[in-house]
């Protein structure tokens, strides 16, 4: 082990350095970055709005998921009495089936594509 005198001394020189570095980081001057020159990263620029409408479609797939299959449900619940309901209810039952067989073959590609 060292003296204490020599532990004071290396702590001495890591602030010292420590000191320098934050001084010439402190020199560099910072300019603004335009949003133009972020933009221009993105050639071509409509893979960037592809991209955003993909991600915006792939998350409403839970939400219309969760729509789609409580409707199914609450078709399914309705009481069916007479001739009429029975065709509201035939009517009502393969529209969102139809509807929940659309949602998921669009959320298939969504996912896979």
């Amino acid at each position: 082990m060292g003296s204490p005198r020599s532990v004071r001394s290396s702590i001495a020189s890591i602030n010292e350095l420590e000191g320098t570095v934050a001084l010439e980081s402190a020199e560099k001057e910072l300019r603004e970055i335009t949003y133009g020159e972020i933009m221009k990263y993105y050639r071509p620029f409509w893979y960037a709005v592809a991209g955003f409408c993909a991600s915006v479609i792939a998350s409403l797939n839970l939400p219309l998921f969760g729509f789609v299959l409580s409707e199914f449900i609450f078709v399914l619940a309705k009481p069916i009495g007479t001739d009429e309901e029975m065709q509201e209810f035939k009517d009502a039952r393969n529209f969102w089936t139809l509807m929940f067989l659309t949602l998921c073959i669009c959320i298939g590609v969504s996912t896979y594509c």
